[in-house]
Formats: structure tokens, C-alpha cells, sequence
């Protein structure tokens, strides 16, 4: 047995104070005169050896009292059996899991409900003079920090759940920074969570000077149902037409879910829903169809199931843009075909405009769909940046080449694009495969088309390079048209210019569907639903350097940071919510953000599979039994059993049993 506190047993020295009421009787006595005392010699004598042994007893009841009452504020304790050759800990870590998973539910409380009352008695359980650390998921400046116990306290108050999803060795090492910060030294770390399989598969790693405490919670809930994503087929969406808005459900449990009803609502109008199953550990796809109404600029809609406890993912918010025009830019010189370009994009359906390549500024050209570069021979740096920035927005870029391209262009193409030219081939020769898997072809053909009447050429380019996707291929073998994937959009080739001496490509049939859905399946279109912790969303050019995003509440905006091809957003959204991106009056887009589904599979880990996981890496670990008392607990394993509330109950005893004495001395 040792004392916590042995400064208090200096109090021992109040034993001496009945000592010294015993030896020295503070009572006045009186004389009563007797004729003859000779009778009463023998009960004199017997009398003082009874009152001897009473004043004895009393005596050994008040030291034993105050004895006990000293030792107990001394604070006795058995020490631990763990290994204590490690120093002791000069600080105390918690994190607290406060993942999305922690809406599970343990006794009608949310998990992380229970951690904090956890994270309240682990503070408890150390002396004042301890400093703590607070790490939650969200790994702010703050966190690095240590505090004493009653700042700590409060911080614990403010945890609440958080988008943001860590796993162990981020933690770990997260910790290990922040005592380098402070000069290191001997620490605990308490780890609070459920510990979802998600996070247990990776190698471990921290300093060796460090020990672990696991809190491991089992959630009652193994059921749920989540929205994982949303998706439309149309490349462009425009008012009129009905479009079919595709949907995922998913079952993370072990039995089907039948009758689910999932619902659907546009612009803060129900639409409809239907009813599915689900079947077990397993997804359901599909569609709700509406009518694009001519007062909509924009559909931002969200697609919802009912689903308890865990409900984070219980709805998926998106937004799509409504088009009225597809903008298409053309790049020509004095002897490129611009007829059937033209006659294709000179409608209302498009915004076209047409610019001579020589007299090019940065300036009349913006972001663009389809950018074609259509028989030109002055191909330069210039027009390289421009076909750079386009497909980094997601736009795409149609080069038709010319016959007479100088060695000095085509080396600077094909540095450029890792795309050789051959030769030029006067061979004339029909396509004979057409590569209908091709976006450019979706629902253009119902059946694999046969005997068709395909274009041909007089005369034409035969390319080769890395990365191309023939689209249009000649009996060659050699491509009439061939795509390349570059930055965030596509490049697309025709090797021969569109005149009658070379091809009759743009006369044919096939024309008009390959060159339209090179603009209608642009990469400008934006992604319709964004998930919190994206650091980036990508945009095209025009938006003013001081725009601000602005959730649909209010209660959150910030103005991102532009970059070439797109806003940097970092972690400043942390809420799923619709954001409009404004500059006073004018609006450049609207996103929808949501949680992520990284949690969504509802599991459990027992508590060997955590403690393996730790063992594996080599790290000190202990678990921590969550049905006892969190402090008891903490202060058995950590100083050992505590005594002083045995030793308060004897010295009260002692109290007691002298009070018993005196008044049984007293008849």
C-alpha cells in the first residue's frame, strides 16, 4: 500500500492531543468526609483499575479514529499490477470519435453522447495538475493545444457530430505532432469510438512513449439505408423535355427492406416518389422522371428515404443546370470549310460564334463547350493555351486538320498532344467500323448498324499516338475520326479537311449527330451533387476573383479561392446545403453539397479485433471496460485500488464504538 497524497500524514501528529488529555485529567474533584473509609479500600481499588482500563479503550478509539480519518485524506491505494517501467504520463490525450457512425444508438442516447460522459469522467480521473489534450475529427489549431482539467471540461462540452471521417493512424500521428510542439514527453492516449471496419485495415504507427487506452462502443443499430448517388443520362438539360433523374439506394443490413418509399422534391416542390425493395447488403437503382418546366433556370432538387437512427444519409441533395443555349466557338483560316459548321451551329439551340485564328486575343474567346479549330495552319502556342484551358474546364476540342500543315506545326502538335503524324495518305479508302460504344453515339443507333452507306476519303492524315480512342475507322486501319482524354474534357481529331477533294464526311448523314454531341457531352456540364470534404469545385472561366458562396440558410458564406480551373474550397463547408455562387446581384452557379457516405455500412468490432489491430503495430494498449464506472475504472488501472473510502468508514467506526463506550461507561 501506498498514499497519493502523503503530505497529509502529517496530521498524524494530532494523535498526541488525547494522549495528553489522557495523561493529564482535566477534571476537579471534591472531598466528601467519611467516619470510617476502612470498608471501601477494597472497592477504591478495584474501582481505579475498572476506570483505567475505560479511559484505555476511549483513548484507543479517539487515536484510532483520527489515524484512519488522516490516512484516508492521505489517499491510500494498492498499486496496479500493469507494467509501470514506462515514466508517468505528462500528458492525457482524448479523442472522441464524433463520425457520422456515432448517431448509433446505445440505450436510446447517440453514441457520442455517451464518449462525452466517458470524456468527462477520464478528465476526472487524473490530478488537477494533469494537462489534456481534446481531439475530435475535426483537426483544428485548437486541438494541438493541452489543457488543464477545467478547460478541457469545457471543451468536451462543445463536440458535436462533424462531416469529417479520420482514421486511426491520422489520429495517432495527429497526436504525436502535437507533443512534438510542446517538447514530446511520456503520454496516454484515449481512443473513443466504434471503431468502424473502415478504419482497422491499415498499419498503425506512433512513438513508443506514448500508451493506449481503447473505448470501444457496440451501437444496437446494424440496419440502414442510405442515398448514395444521383445521376442524369442527358448531356444537356434543357426546358421541355423530360428527363429521368437516376437514383442509388443501398441496404447496409442482413435483410431485405421491402416497400421502402423513396421521395423527391424540386425546387422545394414535392414531385412524387415511388416504392421499393432493397434486398440485403445490396443497392437498388433507379428513376423518377419529370417535365423540365419553362420557369426553371435551375433544378436543385433532393431525393429522400426515412430511415432511423443513423440518418445523415438519409437524403441526397443535387442541382442541374438548365441550358438555353450550348456554346460553341470556332477557330478558322482563310481556306478552311466553314459551310458545314455553320449550317450545324447557326440555330437557336446554340451559341456560335466564328473567329479568324489571326486575328486571336484571349479576350474574344470564354469558355466554350466545343471549341473547333477547323483547318488551321497557324496552329501556335497560343491556340495551345487555348485548347488547354478549355479541356481543364471540362469543355471539348475538335481539331480538323489541314492538308498543308508545316513540319514546324506538326512537331509543335505533337509535343503537345503525344499525337504523330504519319503521313498524307491519298488513298482512297471507306470507313468500315463505327465504335457505337462511344459516347458520341449513344442513342443515335437503336440496333448495331449493318450495310450502311459510310463516309470515305480522297485523301487524309494517318495518325497514331498514345491514348487514342478510334471513334471512325478507315479499311486501313487508319481513323477518320479518333478521340484523346485530356485534363477534364476530350480532344477529338478528323484527319481530313471537310472539303469534297477529301471527304465527304460532312455531307453524310453521321455528320451532324457526331459533331452536335461533341458539344451536348462537353465536360463543362457540372457534377450534380458534391460531397463535403472536397477541397475543389471545377468551373469555367468568367467568374470574378471576389465572387462569394453562400449557403441557402445564410448562415454560412465565404468567398473561395480562384484557381485556373476551378474554386478551391478547402474545408469551409461543413453543412450539406445548396451554395449559390454570387457576385452582388449576378449568379455564376449553384452546388449542392452533402455528407459523406464513408459510414454508411453500419458494423461492429469487437473488442480483440481492435486490440489486434494495436498489438499487430506494436503498441502498448489496454482496454478500458465501459459497463463499470469510467473513473473507478480509470483509477484502478491507472494508480491502482483506491483505499480511502474503507479507511473513512473504519475511522467512522471508531467514532461510532467511542460514543458506544462512553455512554456505557456512564451508568
Amino acid at each position: 500500500m501506498i498514499f497519493t497524497s502523503p503530505s497529509f500524514l502529517w496530521a498524524l501528529g494530532f494523535l498526541a492531543i488525547p494522549i495528553i488529555v489522557h495523561l493529564f485529567q482535566f477534571r476537579r474533584f471534591r472531598k466528601i468526609h467519611f467516619p470510617d473509609v476502612s470498608l471501601l479500600k477494597e472497592v477504591q481499588t478495584k474501582s481505579q483499575v475498572k476506570n483505567r482500563l475505560q479511559h484505555l479503550l476511549i483513548l484507543f478509539t479517539r487515536m484510532a479514529f483520527l489515524a484512519f480519518l488522516v490516512m484516508a485524506f492521505a489517499e491510500p491505494i494498492i498499486p496496479s499490477n500493469t507494467d509501470n517501467s514506462k515514466d508517468a504520463p505528462s500528458f492525457v490525450s482524448i479523442y472522441i470519435d464524433n463520425s457520422l457512425s456515432m448517431q448509433n444508438r446505445q440505450e436510446q442516447m447517440h453514441l457520442l453522447s455517451i464518449a462525452k460522459q466517458d470524456a468527462y469522467a477520464i478528465a476526472e480521473a487524473y490530478p488537477p495538475e494533469t494537462k489534456f489534450q481534446l481531439i475530435t475529427n475535426r483537426f483544428s489549431s485548437e486541438e494541438r493545444r493541452f489543457y488543464d482539467r477545467a478547460s478541457v471540461t469545457t471543451l468536451i462540452d462543445g463536440v458535436a457530430f462533424s462531416p469529417f471521417y479520420k482514421s486511426l493512424d491520422e489520429v495517432l500521428a495527429f497526436h504525436t505532432n502535437s507533443k512534438s510542439d510542446i517538447s514530446g514527453g511520456a503520454s496516454i492516449q484515449y481512443l473513443l469510438s466504434d471503431f468502424q471496419t473502415i478504419g482497422m485495415n491499415e498499419a498503425l504507427s506512433s512513438d513508443t512513449n506514448t500508451q493506449f487506452r481503447i473505448v470501444n462502443y457496440q451501437g444496437f443499430y446494424e440496419q440502414n439505408i442510405s442515398i448514395d448517388s444521383v445521376w442524369i443520362n442527358e448531356p444537356i438539360v434543357q426546358t421541355g423535355m423530360e428527363l429521368q433523374i437516376f437514383y442509388r439506394a443501398t441496404n447496409h443490413g442482413a435483410s431485405i427492406q421491402r416497400s421502402v418509399p423513396i421521395s423527391l422534391s424540386i425546387n422545394k416542390r414535392d414531385i412524387g416518389g415511388v416504392v421499393i425493395d432493397i434486398p440485403a447488403n445490396g443497392f437498388r437503382d433507379t428513376s423518377i422522371s419529370v417535365v423540365v418546366e419553362n420557369t426553371w433556370s435551375n433544378i436543385e432538387g433532393q431525393i429522400e428515404v426515412d430511415d432511423q437512427p443513423i440518418e445523415y444519409d438519409n437524403n441526397m441533395l443535387f442541382s442541374i443546370d438548365v441550358k438555353d443555349e450550348i456554346k460553341v466557338t470556332e477557330l478558322y483560316n482563310s481556306g478552311s470549310n466553314r459551310d458545314p459548321l455553320k449550317r450545324l451551329f447557326e440555330s437557336e439551340e446554340f451559341d456560335y460564334q466564328s473567329i479568324n485564328a489571326d486575328q486571336l486575343n484571349s479576350e474574344n474567346i470564354s469558355s466554350s463547350d466545343l471549341l473547333i479549330i477547323n483547318e488551321v495552319q497557324a496552329f501556335n502556342s497560343g491556340i495551345a493555351y487555348l485548347v488547354t484551358e478549355n479541356v481543364n474546364r471540362g469543355g471539348n476540342v475538335l481539331f480538323i486538320l489541314p492538308e498543308n500543315l508545316s513540319k514546324e506545326k506538326q512537331e509543335l502538335m505533337e509535343v503537345e498532344y503525344d499525337f504523330d503524324f504519319v503521313k498524307w495518305d491519298t488513298s482512297n479508302l471507306v470507313v468500315n467500323a463505327i465504335n457505337t460504344n462511344d459516347v458520341l453515339y449513344r442513342e443515335v443507333f437503336e440496333n448495331q448498324p449493318k450495310n450502311l452507306n459510310l463516309p470515305s476519303v480522297k485523301a487524309h492524315w494517318r495518325v497514331s499516338g498514345n491514348g487514342l480512342n478510334p471513334i471512325l475507322t478507315l479499311f486501313d486501319g487508319s481513323p477518320l475520326l479518333v478521340s484523346k482524354s485530356l485534363g477534364n474534357g476530350k480532344l477529338y481529331f478528323v484527319s481530313a479537311p471537310l472539303s469534297g477533294d477529301a471527304t465527304n464526311f460532312h455531307n453524310h448523314a453521321l455528320f451532324v449527330p457526331t459533331i452536335a454531341n461533341m458539344s451536348f457531352y462537353s465536360g463543362h456540364a457540372k457534377k450534380l451533387a458534391y460531397t463535403i470534404g472536397e477541397s475543389k469545385i471545377e468551373i469555367g472561366a468568367g467568374i470574378p476573383e471576389r465572387s462569394q458562396l453562400i449557403s441557402d440558410d445564410k448562415k454560412n458564406s465565404f468567398y473561395p479561392q480562384r484557381v485556373y480551373d476551378g474554386l478551391l474550397i478547402n474545408d469551409q463547408i461543413t453543412k450539406p446545403s445548396i451554395y449559390t455562387l454570387k457576385m452582388d446581384t449576378s449568379i455564376f452557379g449553384r452546388f449542392a453539397f452533402n455528407l459523406a457516405r464513408t459510414e454508411s455500412q453500419v458494423s461492429k468490432t469487437t473488442d480483440d479485433e481492435v486490440m489486434a489491430v494495436f498489438e499487430n503495430a506494436g503498441l502498448e494498449t489496454a482496454l478500458i471496460d465501459t459497463k463499470e464506472n469510467m473513473t473507478t475504472t480509470i483509477n484502478q488501472a491507472e494508480f491502482g485500488t483506491a483505499l480511502w473510502l474503507p479507511f473513512l468508514i473504519i475511522a467512522l467506526l471508531f467514532l461510532i464504538f467511542e460514543s458506544i463506550l462512553i455512554k456505557l461507561f456512564r451508568r
